[in-house]
C-alpha cells in the first residue's frame, strides 16, 4: 500500500516553489516542470529582485532606476509586472493575478504572505535550528544533513555580477560553510568520519581556498585510516593555495600532515630510505628556504676544516609581467637543477630569487656553471621578455 507523499512535501508542492541556490528555477503549484530556469530576462530579474526584498514595498522609482534607468515612463514596469503575474498564475483572470506580486502606483513588492516555498528560507531556517540545538547534537546533525544538500551552488549564480545579489550571496555562502564546519566537527565526535568527509568535500567544492575545510578533511581521512589519501590531499590543496593565492600552509596544517605520515615513517627508517635514495639521486639537492642557512653554515664549517673553496650564485628572474614570474621561476628551478652537480645545492628564496651553492668551486670556476645555466635558460625560456641575472660570491670559511 502506498503511503503517499509526506505532509510537508505535499504542502511544499501546493505552493509556488522557487530555487535560488545554484540554478534559478521556479515551479508552479503541483507542476513538476520548472519555468524560468536560469533566466536572466528582465521579467525574471525583476522577480528575483522582489524575492531579495520579499515583504518590502519597494518604491516604484527605485525599481525604475534599477531596471529602466533611462525611461521616465513606468509603462515598462507595468508590462513586466503583468507578464510576471501571467506566468506565475496562468489560470487566474487578469483581475485576480495578485497572489504573489502586489503593485500600487507608488510601490511594488512580493507579498509577505504569498504562498511561496523558497529554498533559501528553508535552508537558513534549518541551519539556524540545527545550530540552536547544539546541546542535542544527535538531533542537530540530522537537521544539518537535511539542510546542507539544499545548497546546490551560490545564490543566483547566473547573476554573479549583479550588485544587489552580492550581499545575500555572501550571507548564504558563509552560512553554508560555517554549518559544514560545525556539522563535520560534531560528526567526527560521533566517529562518523565518512559522513564528515562527504560534507567537507561538498564544502571544498564551494570554497577550495578555505584552509580549515582541508584540515578537517585530512583529520577525517586520518581517523578513517586513509593516510595516503590525507597526504595526497595535503599536496593537492597546499599546491592550489600557493599557486592561486601565494599562501603557504599554516603551522596547524603542517601538523596535521605530520600526523598523516605512515607509522612506518620512523626517524631510523626515514634516514635509511634517504641513504638508499641518495644512491639514485641525480642533479643538485633542492632545499627549502628555511633549510638553506643551515646547509650554508655546514659548508662554511667544512671550508674552515679543509681549507677548501666554495661559491654561491645569487640568481634573479627578470620578468616585466607579473604572471610570467612564477613560470620563469619554475623553468629556472628545472634548468639550474639539470645544469648543476649532484653535490650542489639549489634553493628558491622567493618567487623570483634563487641561491645556488657550489661546493669545491672557486669564483672563477663557477663561470662554467653559470654559462651552462644561461645557455639552457635561453633554450627553455617561453618568452624573450624573461631574463635572468646572476651574481657570484665566494663562501667565506667560518672563523
Amino acid at each position: 500500500m502506498s503511503l503517499g507523499k509526506p505532509k510537508m512535501e505535499n504542502a511544499r508542492e501546493s505552493c509556488l516553489r522557487v530555487y535560488c541556490l545554484g540554478t534559478f528555477q521556479v515551479l508552479r503549484p503541483d507542476e513538476p516542470e520548472p519555468i524560468g530556469v536560469g533566466s536572466r530576462q528582465k521579467t525574471w530579474s525583476l522577480f528575483k529582485y522582489l524575492l531579495v526584498n520579499k515583504g518590502t514595498a519597494v518604491p516604484t522609482e527605485t525599481v525604475m532606476d534599477m531596471f529602466w534607468p533611462d525611461n521616465d515612463d513606468t509603462a515598462p514596469l507595468r508590462t513586466a509586472i503583468s507578464r510576471l503575474r501571467a506566468v506565475l498564475e496562468p489560470e487566474s483572470s487578469s483581475y485576480r493575478r495578485d497572489s504573489y506580486v502586489a503593485c500600487t502606483r507608488d510601490t511594488c513588492s512580493l507579498r509577505a504572505d504569498a504562498p511561496i516555498w523558497l529554498d533559501v528560507e528553508e535552508f537558513e531556517g534549518l541551519c539556524r535550528k540545527a545550530h540552536a540545538l547544539g546541546e542535542d547534537r544527535t538531533k542537530a546533525v540530522g537537521i544539518y544533513l537535511e539542510a546542507l544538500p539544499m545548497y546546490k551552488g551560490d545564490f543566483l549564480a547566473e547573476d554573479l555580477y549583479t550588485e544587489w545579489t552580492i550581499i545575500p550571496r555572501e550571507h548564504y555562502r558563509q552560512l553554508f560553510l560555517s554549518s559544514v564546519i560545525e556539522a563535520a566537527n560534531w560528526l567526527s565526535g560521533f566517529k562518523d568520519y565518512a559522513q564528515a568527509r562527504r560534507i567537507l568535500q561538498d564544502g571544498i567544492q564551494i570554497d577550495p581556498f578555505m584552509e580549515e575545510l582541508h584540515i578537517l578533511l585530512m583529520e577525517a581521512l586520518i581517523k578513517m585510516g586513509d593516510l595516503q589519501g590525507a597526504r595526497d590531499h595535503y599536496t593537492q590543496s597546499t599546491s592550489l593555495l600557493y599557486q592561486e593565492l601565494g599562501i603557504r600552509p599554516s603551522r596547524e596544517f603542517k601538523e596535521v600532515y605530520r600526523r598523516a605520515k605512515s607509522p612506518q615513517d620512523t626517524p631510523a627508517n626515514s634516514l635509511a630510505d634517504a641513504l638508499a635514495a641518495r644512491e639514485q639521486a641525480k642533479g643538485a639537492f633542492v632545499c627549502e628556504a628555511e633549510l638553506f642557512p643551515s646547509i650554508l653554515l655546514l659548508e662554511r664549517r667544512r671550508l674552515a676544516r679543509n681549507n677548501a673553496e666554495a661559491s654561491i650564485v645569487f640568481l634573479d628572474v627578470d620578468a616585466p609581467e607579473e604572471e610570467l614570474e612564477d613560470l620563469a621561476a619554475e623553468i629556472i628551478n628545472k634548468v639550474a637543477n639539470i645544469s648543476m652537480r649532484t653535490g650542489d645545492v639549489i634553493c628558491r628564496l622567493d618567487e623570483t630569487h634563487f641561491a645556488l651553492l657550489l661546493p669545491s668551486t672557486s669564483v672563477e670556476g663557477s663561470a662554467t656553471v653559470t654559462k651552462r645555466i644561461q645557455d639552457r635558460f635561453g633554450k627553455e625560456s617561453p618568452s624573450p621578455k624573461i631574463g635572468i641575472r646572476m651574481k657570484v660570491k665566494a663562501v667565506a670559511p667560518l672563523s
